[in-house]
């Protein structure tokens, strides 16, 4: 028996018994419940993503410059 410090009443103890096979069971339904939220939220957030693109050489692109010190009127592309 317990005794509740607030209320001054006796409660019983209560004991928590499961079976295995219940819990092995929720084991899986729990990583099947997270391997559906990843792929969702991977689809989602690949959702508006483009492919890599392929350059051939000898073609012109714009390469971004990133140096640590930046200032106001460098190109930001050469």
């Amino acid at each position: 028996m317990l005794k509740d410090v607030t209320n001054e009443t006796e409660q019983e103890e209560r004991i928590i018994r499961t079976d295995e096979s219940e819990l092995e069971i929720a084991r899986i339904t729990n990583i099947e419940k997270l391997r559906l939220k990843k792929t969702k939220e991977k689809n989602s957030h690949n959702k508006n993503k483009e492919p890599i693109k392929d350059y051939e050489t000898g073609q012109v692109v714009f390469v971004k410059q990133n140096k640590r010190i930046e200032l106001k009127l460098n190109p930001r592309y050469r």
